[in-house]
């Protein structure tokens, strides 16, 4: 009888969804070669040109606001693969969150190759909104935040953002009401002042609202312009639509062009991005997308808790796959070149971003489909064969989806051959996308060396919310989509409540595998420490077919949905089999807490 037994650690990748990519393949000489067909009308497609560039590499998207909680949380290791350019963290000994002190994360930061350390000085205040009781007081705790900077060996990476989402704080209306932003205007400018008289050298970053309007900023650069106050970064926070990181930079530039600004101020949108968009590589690539093509810089934001790099980190030294897609965008080098989407940037559509480095002789492209899947083509076009010759040499990698807290290993690697540039200079790749992956294609001279060995191990994964439900209690769930973006990403948008203390439900998934072997069985599900029942990982039974009980740990978050996996081994006999999640086990063994099942994944 086919069994599931031998428990593997959680920090093991799991390797889900059978999506692969499709190339036909031929052997010539010995070498592996891939024939590239030409590109469907009907299958959307990005167009990657080699021939034109848009700039060197600009890398600003690697930011998060309270990232880092302190030295080795998360680790220099994590910081530096994720390629972290700035963090904003708040005030020293300020009261709005444990730990994320400034001068206590700087050293981490600035060893790991971090560039400016941002100081949200409003979060000397312990509350939401900020409790100040006076300016005069505010003027106070900025004073010993400057002083406390200045004499900082990491002086030089600071920069100070005086004010957080003043629209929703000290100057409510501050997007529609002249009042309000005329208000404004005259505090950031008593407050310019009184931080640059005690330190000229001192760095501003503003005006900081929660979202961007024309009107606003419009203000805010006349006045400052008129004035002499212009802050050293513009920052403004894009939580929505993607989409809306171009249409706002271009409507920011030409708000500055009309104020008289001749050199353009470096941007930051220090907090981007939704909860449904954070830890899915599928969805991140879009936002990545559009920060490098406009220049800017931009911080994941902090939804959740601080040192995890923006819901990088599955733990203090372990990534998830959103840390990986950030690995292979600072790995990019040289300039990046003009991509187009299969939408005209749309959001939620296929989306990418490109580099071409002529020294190294690599060109990278970074690609997802924002939450679709199914078949897609990737077109490189204008490939130089004074860089790559005729013959170029492609591997394609897939970043699948590890939830939150679920760790991710090195992206698996789909393909690995050479192929031969067309006579118009290019090379179309068929890539079937899986809806939460991102993909990542390397390119280099061909015709010498040898093929690395691609990924072909079989897997599969099933939802729970297709699993056949029995007993009482159960609940099906709908989480994130791009309608409701402050829900978190889940597969499937849906996931199944019920298992727990002295219920009965049962959650059954018929699976079917090709070949008789070991499988590793990964649940992937979350329980919650604001459930008075859970006191830890929830204790859930798997059996196949009927056969003996084991015990799968389900991990437990600070909320509901933040997702992890448990992995246990076992043997399955090729065909089909049904797998039975439930809350009691052999011997009287029985679940002690509660849980909600996103789905399963074998791989062989």
């Amino acid at each position: 009888m086919p069994t599931i037994g031998q428990r593997r650690s959680t920090t093991r990748r799991l390797l889900h969804g059978i999506t692969k990519i499709m190339l036909p393949l031929t052997v010539v000489a010995g070498v592996t070669t891939v024939t590239a067909p030409a590109a469907s009308a009907a299958t959307p497609t990005l167009t990657v040109d080699l021939g034109t560039t848009t700039g060197a590499f600009h890398g600003g998207a690697s930011g998060a606001l309270y990232g880092l909680s302190g030295p080795d949380v998360p680790t220099n290791n994590l910081i530096e693969g994720m390629g972290l350019q700035t963090t904003n963290t708040k005030y020293q000994d300020g009261q709005q969150h444990t730990g994320s002190d400034a001068l206590e994360v700087a050293k981490p930061f600035v060893d790991s190759g971090g560039k400016d350390v941002m100081i949200y000085m409003t979060d000397v205040y312990r509350r939401w909104p900020y409790e100040r009781a006076s300016y005069a007081e505010f003027q106070a705790y900025m004073k010993t935040q400057v002083e406390q900077a200045m004499a900082s060996p990491y002086k030089d990476q600071i920069v100070f953002v005086p004010y957080n989402e003043p629209d929703g704080n000290w100057f409510p209306g501050l997007r529609t009401n002249g009042g309000s932003q005329a208000a404004f205007n005259a505090e950031w400018k008593q407050t310019y002042d009184f931080i640059k008289g005690i330190w000229p050298a001192a760095r501003l970053a503003g005006p900081n609202n929660s979202s961007y309007t024309d009107s606003a900023l419009n203000s805010f650069l006349t006045y400052c312009k008129a004035n002499n106050c212009l802050p050293d970064v513009v920052t403004w926070h894009t939580l929505g639509s993607p989409a809306a990181v171009r249409s706002t930079v271009d409507s920011y530039r030409a708000l500055e062009t009309a104020a008289g600004i001749s050199t353009p101020l470096p941007i930051n949108l220090n907090e981007y991005a939704y909860r449904y968009h954070l830890t899915d590589p599928g969805q991140m690539v879009q936002w990545i997308a559009a920060l490098e093509d406009k220049k800017v810089d931009g911080n994941l934001p902090y939804w959740n808790i601080n040192g995890h790099l923006g819901d990088s980190a599955a733990g203090q030294n372990t990534p998830n796959a959103q840390w990986w897609l950030y690995n292979w965008y600072s790995s990019m080098s040289g300039n990046t070149v003009k991509v187009t989407g299969a939408a005209n940037d749309d959001a939620y559509t296929l989306q990418g971003l490109a580099s071409l480095d002529t020294a190294k002789k690599q060109a990278r492209v970074i690609l997802a489909g924002g939450g679709t899947s199914g078949a897609s083509d990737t077109v490189i076009k204008n490939i130089p064969s004074s860089v790559f010759g005729s013959t170029v040499h492609v591997s394609v990698f897939q970043d699948r989806w590890s939830g939150y807290l679920g760790a991710a290993a090195t992206p698996t690697r789909l393909s690995d051959a050479d192929v031969a540039v067309g006579s118009d200079g290019s090379i179309t790749l068929p890539i079937t996308l899986d809806a939460m992956s991102a993909y990542q294609v390397i390119v280099s001279p061909g015709g010498t060396g040898s093929a690395t060995a691609s990924d072909s191990t079989w897997s599969a994964s099933y939802e729970a919310e297709n699993a056949t439900l029995s007993g009482s209690g159960y609940n099906i769930n709908t989480e994130g989509t791009t309608s409701s973006i402050a829900k978190f990403a889940t597969s499937g948008t849906k996931d199944v409540g019920g298992l727990r203390t002295d219920s009965t439900t049962v959650i059954s998934f018929p699976v079917s595998v090709p070949t008789t072997g070991d499988y590793n069985l990964s649940v992937f599900g979350n329980s919650s420490t604001a459930a008075s029942a859970v006191k830890g990982p929830t204790n859930v039974y798997a059996r196949v077919d009927g056969g003996a009980s084991h015990r799968v740990d389900i991990p437990v978050g600070f909320q509901w949905v933040v997702w992890g996996h448990d992995d246990i081994t076992g043997h399955l006999t090729a065909g089909s089999h049904t797998i039975p999640l439930a809350p009691s086990g052999d011997n009287g063994a029985a679940t002690v807490g509660a849980a909600i099942v996103d789905q399963i994944y074998l791989h062989y």
